[in-house]
């Protein structure tokens, strides 16, 4: 491949569809059904280290809250209970159910 160019094949992102997002056993492809319409959608972009907890750390510069390291994806209702609670708060919780 030349320079500045890169191959798809074996690329982890493409298989992103056939995984479950954090904590969830369905797989993001069945979650992202278009026939689908709610007020939230089933699969939410979630901060791993949530903003609000890093601000209490100091940590308040967006271009390092919203890293791509950051980010995982999580069913909308997972979001919303792990709220802005640290990861070794929520993630015993979660792991557990």
């Amino acid at each position: 491949m030349g320079e500045g160019t890169t191959s798809l094949k074996g690329n982890p992102i493409m298989t992103l569809p056939l995984r479950p997002p954090l904590f969830s056993d369905q797989k993001i492809l069945m979650m992202l059904d278009p026939s689908v319409h709610a007020n939230r959608p089933a699969v939410e972009r979630h901060h791993v280290f949530p903003k609000a907890y890093l601000e209490t750390i100091g940590i308040t510069d967006t271009r390092d809250t919203n890293q791509i390291a950051n980010y995982a994806l999580l069913e909308w209702g997972d979001n919303a209970d792990i709220s802005d609670s640290a990861p070794v708060e929520y993630q015993p919780v979660m792991r557990s159910e």
